[in-house]
């Protein structure tokens, strides 16, 4: 599969829509069973956005895009990076006009529609308030138990932040705060950590990773409802947060301190 990614390539000096690819979701399903009742979203955080207001003074935002579990295509990100780029010589009146014409150009990329907001510098700290996870942190694991007879429907939820995998074209690191919430039946807490650290070689882009673990731990755990997500630090710009969800509603993460 030829992308962007790990390529020499020049920023872009013009608007282009061109440089935009996608990857299909298709290529990282093959082996995995997912439930029909599966939802989700991967959340986008892009902060290299400027561009020029119709006074031609610079503008700058952080955009936020969420792209449904259910579109047949992911957008690759280093094409992403580089459009958002591309657009720093362009006139907007409006910032929804600039969400407008993005939206635009990413639909027929991810065969969907893409939710988009964007945040003006006065919002950032406001709107982008970060927040630890809650439940059980399994980086501290041996010194905690899950309760064993809380019943079927106690909602269970642990994290981790030594989530490591590699990007399959690169090869190099992505690092997230893991989390995972259930409902059924409690498990080894030294198991799932293991499990989850097992990543750590894993070649996959984040959302693969995060379908094939809810994937794993749906067929492993048989739980009622399953969620699983993941916060990505940045790279190029862009950290990604993929969520899943069985059996309950797919919920965002907050912001993470360390994104």
């Amino acid at each position: 599969m030829a992308t962007l990614l790990g390529q020499p390539i020049s920023y872009p000096t013009a608007y282009d829509p061109a440089i935009l690819e996608g990857i299909d979701r298709a290529l990282g399903r093959q082996d995995l069973h997912l439930p029909a009742g599966m939802t989700g979203f991967d959340r986008w955080m892009c902060y290299e956005l400027s561009w020029l207001s119709d006074a031609d003074l610079p503008q700058c935002g952080v955009m936020c895009m969420d792209v449904p579990a259910g579109t047949p295509r992911i957008v690759e990100s280093k094409s992403l990076k580089l459009y958002l780029n591309s657009l720093y010589r362009s006139c907007f009146a409006t910032k929804e006009d600039v969400l407008a014409c993005i939206g635009r150009d990413l639909a027929p990329i991810l065969g969907g529609t893409p939710l988009l907001k964007l945040y003006g510098p006065q919002q950032w700290v406001s709107e982008l308030n970060p927040a630890e996870p809650q439940g059980y942190c399994l980086d501290c694991a041996r010194a905690q138990s899950l309760p064993a007879d809380a019943g079927d429907e106690f909602e269970y939820r642990v994290w981790t932040n030594q989530f490591r995998s590699l990007c399959p074209v690169t090869g190099q690191p992505d690092w997230a705060t893991f989390e995972v919430c259930w409902q059924g039946v409690p498990v080894d807490l030294q198991w799932i950590a293991q499990y989850l650290w097992s990543y750590r070689e894993h070649a996959g882009f984040h959302e693969q990773c995060v379908e094939a673990i809810f994937s794993h731990l749906l067929e492993t755990m048989g739980p009622s409802s399953l969620m699983v997500r993941a916060s990505f630090t940045r790279r190029g710009g862009i950290d990604i947060s993929p969520c899943r969800a069985f059996g309950r509603e797919a919920e965002p993460a907050p912001r993470r301190y360390r994104q």
